[in-house]
């Protein structure tokens, strides 16, 4: 758990400035609160500079907001099926060479027209799952199995994921 800062000031300036641990750093509380809310929305190169602010509670407290809880792989361009990182994605879900199996596998065979052989099957994979406490489910028409779709949903779900499994004619609460 982050200590709460020590907050201190310099003559002259009515900035408070505190120790950022995690940065290594001096900050002042505004642009400690413009970094976390410039890292709920960063994608990319700025993500990677900012990825450390997203989920920071000083961040959170010194903005004014909430604490939003992130997986590792939220927003990330990793493939959800291989886990290969890729700047192409199919159905915001595959890399395009996961894609290429999955066709080979539905239709029956590859590109030389010979019969596909040790790639897993696609099914139909339902998912049920709780963010921030209330209850979701996800269906994904094409996966490999629930890891697949669990990978996909925390690339994409902000919040705290938590999956879960019951039994059929139940209704989660």
């Amino acid at each position: 758990m982050i200590a709460a800062p020590t907050y201190t000031t310099y003559p002259g300036t009515d900035l408070r400035l505190f120790r950022c641990e995690p940065l290594s750093a001096n900050l002042s509380t505004v642009s400690c609160a413009q970094r976390h809310r410039d890292a709920q929305t960063a994608t990319g190169d700025a993500l990677a500079r900012l990825v450390i602010c997203r989920s920071c509670v000083n961040g959170a407290a010194h903005a004014g907001v909430s604490l939003i809880h992130y997986s590792w792989l939220y927003g990330s361009a990793v493939c959800s099926r291989c886990g290969h990182g890729t700047t192409r994605m199919v159905r915001h879900q595959v890399c395009v060479s996961c894609y290429t199996r999955e066709r080979e596998v539905i239709v029956g065979k590859n590109a030389q027209g010979k019969r596909t052989i040790h790639l897993r099957r696609v099914v139909r994979v339902d998912l049920h799952y709780r963010v921030d406490g209330a209850p979701r489910r996800h269906r994904l028409r094409h996966a490999t199995g629930r890891i697949e779709a669990m990978a996909h949903v925390l690339r994409n779900t902000a919040g705290e994921v938590m999956f879960f499994w019951h039994q059929a004619g139940t209704v989660p609460q």
